[in-house]
């Protein structure tokens, strides 16, 4: 598993608005702008991907997943993550206070746990026969 449980509300609310954000050394939500560089198609493709990710993102996933156990989860997460940002101290907690394998990728981007060796490392713990309580 991989995003975030707990969007910040100026994000998902900037994305409902057709504002968009990325999380500036994965961690300071900063908005950006679809400026004249971009064709018209294009900008309405992403106005329209803005609002389905505004939907997902507003979902308070804390609250939704607070009774149930994640020990079957693995969360791999970049430190430097500017497409959703890294996992807060609060999520974080969370995962561990629900038995969920955290897995952190110093420096780490967005897509960072698809490359050598963290995709190796992941499927390992998904092997792992002590993950699978």
């Amino acid at each position: 598993m991989a995003g975030r449980l707990q969007m910040p509300d100026i994000v998902w609310k900037g994305f409902r608005d057709r504002k968009g954000y990325y999380f500036k050394a994965g961690i300071t939500p900063t908005p950006f702008e679809l400026n004249a560089s971009f064709a018209e198609q294009e900008k309405k493709e992403n106005y329209a991907r803005m609002r389905l990710e505004a939907g997902l993102r507003k979902i308070r996933y804390l609250k939704m997943l607070e009774n149930k156990m994640l020990n079957q989860v693995i969360f791999a997460y970049g430190e430097n993550d500017q497409a959703v940002g890294r996992l807060m101290d609060e999520e974080l907690s969370f995962l561990a206070l629900k038995n969920a394998v955290t897995y952190r990728i110093p420096g780490g981007s967005h897509s960072s746990m698809f490359d050598f060796p963290h995709i190796e490392a992941i499927k390992s713990l998904m092997f792992d026969s002590s993950n699978n309580k």
